[in-house]
């Protein structure tokens, strides 16, 4: 824009993956059957924590353990995969992903009175695919980022001080002086962006 200023527009996309996830698999039963027994889908709770007999009663790995002694057990325990851990999760599995797609717009000019101003606008998503939302069917939880900023807008300016060789005050043939007052620059930046997103809340 002009012969002093100029305006770009970029987009620098970035993708990750393999990155790294973990999964639970101290679930009860399948996805079918988790479904069948959810109120909030029209279903009932009785069927799944309606007691069986338990097959692990007196069996020595669950010495200690209240299967070891009770005559029935619950029939969304039973299906537990690993009925001897209370909780089992795999990490390392590296089958999460991440997309950051930003769209950057930078002015910027250089002005006659020793004056540069640099104005930049960055519109973007950051999203990640990390975790289990639904193990049981292998749903991966996909969502923003904590540290995604949607908008940020930056402007800064470096001016020269108007002293020493070449400029109107303190322009002195004394080379020591003119060393140690001339190449003095004043910045100034200004920025403002987007808040991070909510988490989700637990239990939902």
């Amino acid at each position: 824009i002009g012969s002093r200023g100029r305006f770009e527009v970029v987009y620098s996309g970035s993708r990750g993956y393999n990155m790294e996830s973990s999964k639970t698999y101290d679930v009860q039963g399948s996805g079918g059957f988790r479904d069948g027994c959810n109120p909030l889908l029209g279903h009932s709770t009785t069927y799944c924590n309606a007691g069986v007999t338990n097959p692990f009663k007196g069996l020595a790995p669950f010495i200690g353990t209240s299967d070891y002694t009770a005559t029935t057990v619950s029939r969304n325990t039973l299906l537990t995969p690993f009925l001897l851990f209370t909780g089992l999760t795999q990490y390392g599995l590296n089958t999460g992903r991440t997309w950051y797609n930003p769209l950057q717009s930078l002015y910027t000019i250089r002005m006659s009175n020793g004056i540069n101003l640099n104005m930049n606008y960055t519109f973007s998503k950051n999203e990640a695919r990390t975790g289990y939302l639904d193990p049981q069917n292998d749903v991966m939880q996909q969502g923003l980022v904590q540290y995604d900023r949607p908008h940020r807008f930056v402007t800064s300016m470096v001016m020269q001080l108007p002293f020493g060789r070449g400029h109107r005050w303190l322009n002195s043939n004394n080379k020591f002086i003119s060393r140690l007052v001339s190449g003095w620059e004043q910045t100034i930046m200004f920025q403002i962006q987007s808040g991070q997103p909510w988490a989700l809340p637990s239990n939902v």
